[in-house]
């Protein structure tokens, strides 16, 4: 049986771009402190926002150093060089640094709710190279939310039927005041939509209580979403009956592929994969199929989303051939990536789906999961 190796450390040669960010940053009066391969989180006036891009390896002397030999730039498309006192604003994600912008705050919201739900920085990811067409999707309905011209949240605003909008909200925890004006901004983004909605947990309670004053009404609940503290949960001794388990390779994409409707009900191509794959965020990703180990039939795959900076997962996707269920062949599966996620440190791992899905919630019990909250729909219908 073949097991994942440890989890991958993202690099970056975009050494210059961020010695000028980082001038940028001190140039307008803020501190900064690096906590990963993918951001750096700056402060002024003791509150904190997210600067866009991937840090380089280098030691926190010879940044100073490198900033203190940098003449201010005489340009910059940074959230960061803009005055005060500016409005709450939407702009469109239009590049790989105003992605990972969206990235860094995800992970800052998983950060501060640690023991309850919230989406993960992977769903992003996921949403991005499998959802609709692919990877160049995020670029039209994905939105960064800047308040005095720093990065506060992101918005995706999916236009699910020519009539409706269904939007995903996410603000960093210290700007949750703001929901109600994020919330007009997307109201007034589709002025020619009669019905919008949005899937919002009744624990965050700023967020509901901003739809609440936009006018939208708490309907059906409609997501099963829950969490597993990875410190209370013992690594389980798994005995594989005729199944390995084993991380992704080259020969199961167009299984991994033909079968990527069970989850999610949607259908993707192969480039679409294979353009994940390509990509610097699929190292964060723990990829698993499961096979016969007699015949080496594709059975099912299960994948493990890895955010270091929060020390959380989520599990997105997870499917068995219809074939091959009732044999617990899945939570074997589960409790195998559990392991992982335990040996390589982490916290906490969440899992959502639907609240009608009914059979897999009785599988995610058994290993430790536990729903936290009420995912319901909000909707607030217009006369446009």
């Amino acid at each position: 049986m073949t097991t994942t190796q440890p989890i991958k450390a993202m690099t970056d040669t975009k050494e210059k771009w961020l010695y000028d960010a980082l001038a940028v940053i001190q140039l307008n009066g803020y501190s900064y402190r690096n906590i990963s391969n993918w951001f750096c989180i700056c402060q002024r006036n003791g509150s904190e926002c997210v600067f866009c891009d991937i840090k380089s390896r280098i030691d926190d002397a010879a940044v100073r150093k490198t900033i203190a030999n940098l003449k201010p730039p005489q340009s910059t498309s940074t959230m960061l060089s803009v005055p005060n006192n500016m409005p709450l604003a939407l702009r469109p994600i239009e590049n790989e640094r105003d992605f990972v912008t969206a990235l860094a705050i995800e992970s800052m919201v998983a950060k501060e709710n640690l023991s309850t739900y919230t989406s993960h920085p992977s769903c992003l990811v996921f949403d991005r190279y499998l959802y609709g067409n692919g990877s160049q999707d995020i670029f039209t309905y994905g939105k960064l939310v800047s308040k005095d011209g720093v990065g506060i949240g992101y918005v995706l605003a999916y236009l699910a039927y020519s009539s409706e909008t269904e939007f995903v909200i996410r603000l960093l925890p210290q700007y949750s005041v703001f929901y109600a004006e994020t919330i007009k901004c997307v109201e007034n983004s589709f002025p020619q939509k009669n019905k919008l909605t949005v899937i919002a947990n009744n624990l965050n309670t700023p967020l509901c209580e901003a739809l609440d004053k936009n006018g939208f009404v708490c309907e059906n609940e409609e997501r099963w979403q829950s969490v597993l503290d990875l410190s209370e949960y013992v690594n389980m001794e798994i005995t594989w009956q005729d199944e390995v388990i084993e991380v992704l390779s080259e020969s199961d994409i167009d299984a991994r592929v033909t079968y990527a409707d069970i989850p999610t009900g949607e259908a993707i191509t192969r480039n679409m994969y294979e353009t994940l794959i390509a990509s610097e965020y699929y190292n964060s990703a723990l990829d698993y199929v499961v096979r016969n180990a007699g015949t080496n039939e594709f059975i099912g795959f299960i994948t493990w989303w890895i955010d270091e900076d929060s020390k959380t997962a989520t599990l997105e996707p997870v499917a068995c051939l219809p074939e091959y269920r009732r044999r617990g062949i899945m939570k074997r599966a589960l409790l195998f990536g559990l392991n992982e996620l335990k040996r390589c440190g982490l916290r906490y791992a969440y899992v959502s789906t639907s609240i009608h899905n009914e059979k897999s919630q009785p599988l995610y019990k058994a290993v430790g999961f536990h729903k936290v909250g009420t995912a319901c729909q909000w909707v607030k219908e217009r006369n446009v």
